[in-house]
C-alpha cells in the first residue's frame, strides 16, 4: 500500500505515533500499546 495511502487513512482515523515503535509494537513497549489501547477504550461510546 502506499505511503500516502496510509497517511491519509491514519489522519483520518485520528492516529498517532508511538515514538521508537516497532512493527510489534506489543512485544517492543508492552506499556506504551496497553496504555493507546486503554485510552481508545475510553472513547468508546455504547
Amino acid at each position: 500500500m502506499a505511503a500516502t495511502a496510509l497517511r491519509f487513512m491514519a489522519e483520518r482515523a485520528g492516529s498517532r505515533e508511538i515514538a521508537g515503535a516497532s512493527h510489534a509494537i506489543a512485544a517492543s513497549q508492552p506499556d506504551a500499546a496497553t496504555a493507546a489501547v486503554l485510552e481508545a477504550a475510553g472513547h468508546v461510546r455504547n
